[in-house]
């Protein structure tokens, strides 16, 4: 059913599915290389082996799967999509701190944000591969994502994973919205 902006009603409500944090040091989804071993035995036969470039990578996603187990029991949601929500945190250096009894503000010349390696894209791409076959089926699933880093106490990262219906029109009251169909000038007339 077509409602006044040219979008289609909600067919069913959205809902936040989870949210949680993990405490670890995020680690991101580095770079894939594959390499042929041959089998013992059996010449002209082999075996595909894919290793991840980033240490530390398969024990940050092991920390966020089961981070994931303890907070959602259900079988992972399929056919729906989704909108996940990622706020990495990251500490500060201690060069970005005063000296002697100053130390615990901060300096003039530092960062208001993290702008470090490595990217919030990798970050994120980790994480959101770390809830498949948990959180959701497929990460193809989400529609929507909002990705934040800031700089925090503790290291880690908080999810939200919200569930919108089966007519595409999810997200928009959680993340706002951004209309395609309207050009630039409408845009900075609101």
């Amino acid at each position: 059913m077509a409602n006044l902006n040219g979008g289609y009603q909600m067919i069913e409500t959205m809902r936040e599915l989870v949210r949680f944090c993990v405490y670890d040091k995020p680690k991101p989804a580095g770079s894939k290389r594959g390499f042929a071993i041959p089998v013992k035995g059996q010449p002209g036969k082999s075996r595909v082996v894919i290793t991840d470039s980033c240490k530390g990578g398969p024990a940050w996603r092991t920390a966020v799967q089961d981070a994931a187990r303890k907070v959602y029991k259900d079988n992972p949601v399929q056919g729906e999509s989704l909108a996940v929500k990622f706020i990495f945190y990251v500490r500060r250096p201690k060069s970005h701190f005063r000296t002697g009894r100053y130390s615990a503000f901060l300096r003039d010349s530092a960062p208001q944000d993290p702008i470090t390696r490595p990217d919030l894209l990798k970050l994120a791409r980790a994480a959101e591969d770390a809830l498949t076959g948990i959180i959701y089926d497929d990460d193809s699933r989400t529609v929507k994502m909002h990705l934040e880093e800031r700089y925090g106490n503790v290291a880690g990262v908080q999810i939200i994973v919200i569930v919108g219906g089966k007519n595409g029109d999810e997200g928009r009251e959680e993340f706002g919205s951004y209309d395609a169909g309207r050009t630039v000038k409408e845009t900075a007339n609101d």
